[in-house]
């Protein structure tokens, strides 16, 4: 029985077998691309929609917060 450790032998064979799981494994995720298109934009729109609607509630919580603020230390602040 006779074996072969050449080193270029053993390169060729363990590149082609990468490759041939990179190919295998692109063609197997390549139908899941459109969903995970469809995901992420999904999520975009969804956080795109959010975000000043959240901004825009917390500016009015702190005007409000503000606003109270002032309220309560005024009439303090006459009778002193």
């Amino acid at each position: 029985m006779a074996t072969t450790t050449e080193p270029s032998r053993t390169r060729r064979s363990a590149l082609a077998g990468g490759l041939a799981v990179a190919a295998c494994l692109a063609a197997c995720l390549l139908p899941l691309a459109p969903a995970g298109g469809l995901l992420t934009g999904l999520i975009s729109a969804v956080t795109d929609a959010l975000v000043p609607a959240a901004l825009l509630g917390l500016a009015a919580a702190g005007n409000a917060g503000a606003w109270w603020w002032r309220r309560r230390i005024r009439p303090a602040a006459a009778t002193a």
